[in-house]
């Protein structure tokens, strides 16, 4: 009984670490979009593409 309740705490502290990194990269993506964005909207103004 004691093997399958440490199993479990340890799938649950993977889950929650697995969703802070997540959270982390999606953070990063939105941005480094945003960057994206603001770089096109230079080009768009230029003419340039």
């Amino acid at each position: 009984m004691k093997n399958k309740k440490k199993k479990s705490s340890i799938i649950q502290v993977s889950i929650g670490v697995l969703v802070v990194i997540l959270a982390v990269l999606i953070i990063i993506m939105m941005g480094i979009v945003s960057d994206i964005q603001g770089t096109a909207r230079v080009v768009n103004y230029t003419g340039l593409g």
